[in-house]
């Protein structure tokens, strides 16, 4: 104590030391005095056994009982904790521009999020956390174990509070750094006494969470930019000052905001990584590297510039889920049981999507691929591949095609799907009837792809519900087809539209710019103006 520190480290002072003399490592916590002396408090043991002498000494016949008791107290909480990271507003974030490359820089983003910073920060080798074994304990170098990764969230099985609040702000700063705050990494937490216990995964796990990520959510607001407030020029789109310039060689953007900058940057260097590679088997072989880079790369010469936006969803799999949870409870699993059947399936509902989708592209564009790599082996200039993954996420699928290749491509996948189903190694799936809504926006490639996105989101939506009014049965079962809505939008904006009057904003008289700026305006549209200005 300050009475008597003797040159003691600042540190230390004011605080108490809890030593386990019988335990041979000679561990020790660190807690401050005040607290110390509440939870002495909370116990029930009177503080006269606190040595008035020698203020930061307790009589060792309780240390056991004091020991147990510090779970809670700051410095030397031990209490396990489950994490759950979500991220927010992913579509206004990859479909925020009309430029191919910067949705794949985006969607690309947002894998990078979840799948690769998130298990480095735990201290995991690469992101091979599919690779490791769950385990309730937590290795020596590594702050957690990852218990699922899928559907747009992520699990984890921190060692206590500190472990997660750490490495919670360092993901979240590195989110911000490489979104430029396009997108929100939402998080929350609940504390676990221990595992091995029995009960409801559904009521002690996954309820408390989602209520606590619910709250976050709510009462967070998200970080962004600066957006409107550039010294020099503003991105059009984003609304964000232009600050960075690429580095990519071949990239057609000079100038861009940091978000822009940083979908650009990513999109050029993975490529670069896909074209050096041989084969890899997790993204169909590596024939991703063939895939178009622009939407000009989707046409041929003289035809109509149409794309396809798809969107693809399963069906009733959160109530699938849900009763998978329930019947591992009601054969009395235990927590750490139900949790690591619970990723198990999260990693098969994630391969079947995935290897569908590759055999699906494989088979659609056969003869394009083939061709590709022979004109590459040959080194001549051709196009590349029609299509491009622009989300995928287990279940949630959405990729952009070429617009005469949709339909076959849909019906192709539902087809490989029900086959992969079948035939394919899936013990935990074996109960799941797996079937999807599918929505298709056929729109021109200048369309607002944020638009196409809703459009085609929409029309799942409706295929869904479609396919929920007829349902048959498979096995005593009742089950649901696989359904497809589509439009066809045949034109962005109405030609008929006039512009009725300019409306000047932002207008300060004080400065010379704005006065020029509304010169510029009534000189072009001098029957157009309003007299009025904000």
């Amino acid at each position: 104590d300050r009475s008597n520190n003797n040159n003691v480290p600042e540190k230390y002072i004011d605080t108490v030391w809890i030593i386990d003399l019988e335990n041979e490592d000679d561990r020790a916590s660190e807690v401050s005095r005040q607290e110390f002396l509440k939870q002495l408090r909370y116990m029930g043991i009177d503080q006269s056994f606190v040595y008035p002498e020698l203020e930061n000494f307790i009589c060792t016949d309780y240390l056991e009982g004091v020991d147990s008791s510090l779970n809670n107290v700051k410095g030397g909480n031990m209490t396990q904790c489950i994490a759950i990271y979500d991220i927010s507003g992913i579509q206004s974030f990859i479909f925020s521009t009309n430029k191919l490359r910067e949705m794949v820089g985006g969607s690309k983003i947002v894998h990078k999020i979840l799948f690769e910073l998130l298990p480095k920060k735990l201290g995991y080798d690469n992101d091979n956390w599919e690779n490791e074994d769950f385990s309730k304990e937590i290795p020596q170098g590594r702050s957690g174990n990852v218990i699922y990764i899928g559907g747009g969230n992520a699990l984890v099985l921190y060692e206590n509070e500190e472990s997660y609040k750490s490495k919670t702000i360092e993901l979240q700063k590195e989110v911000f750094e490489l979104s430029g705050g396009g997108i929100r990494l939402c998080h929350a937490k609940i504390e676990i006494d221990h595992l091995d216990q029995k009960g409801s995964f559904v009521e002690k796990i996954q309820k408390p969470l989602m209520q606590a990520l619910t709250t976050y959510k709510q009462n967070t607001a998200p970080i962004q930019t600066a957006r409107g407030f550039a010294f020099g020029a503003q991105d059009n789109e984003t609304k964000e000052p232009i600050v960075s310039v690429p580095t990519s060689e071949d990239s057609p953007c000079k100038y861009a905001s940091y978000g822009r900058f940083k979908k650009n940057e990513i999109f050029y260097s993975t490529r670069d990584e896909e074209k050096s590679s041989e084969g890899i088997s997790q993204y169909s072989e590596g024939i991703s590297q063939y895939y178009a880079d622009n939407f000009e790369q989707f046409r041929d010469e003289e035809e109509k510039s149409f794309v396809a936006v798809i969107h693809i969803d399963g069906n009733t799999m959160g109530k699938q889920i849900i009763d998978f949870a329930n019947k591992n409870q009601e054969e009395e699993e235990t927590l750490f049981e139900q949790l690591k059947a619970m990723r198990e399936l999260s990693k098969e509902i994630s391969k079947i999507y995935r290897d569908t989708l590759d055999n699906t592209v494989n088979e659609i564009f056969k003869k394009e691929i083939d061709t590709e790599k022979a004109y590459r082996e040959a080194q001549e200039l051709t196009k590349s591949i029609p299509y491009r993954e622009i989300i995928s996420d287990g279940d949630d699928i959405t990729v952009i095609i070429k617009s005469n290749k949709a339909l076959q491509f849909c019906d192709l996948f539902v087809k490989t799907l029900e086959k992969e189903k079948e035939g394919g190694n899936y013990s935990h799936l074996k109960d799941f009837h797996i079937s999807v809504g599918i929505g298709i926006a056929f729109v021109h490639d200048k369309f607002p792809f944020s638009t196409a996105y809703d459009i085609a989101e929409q029309l799942c939506k409706n295929a869904k519900k479609r396919g929920l009014e007829y349902p048959f049965s498979k096995n005593n079962i009742d089950v649901t087809h696989s359904s497809m809505d589509f439009q066809i939008i045949k034109s962005g904006m109405n030609p008929n539209l006039e512009i009725l009057g300019v409306l000047p904003t932002m207008m300060d008289s004080r400065t010379t710019l704005s006065s020029q700026v509304y010169d510029e305006i009534k000189k072009y549209f001098p029957d157009k103006i309003f007299k009025t200005t904000i």
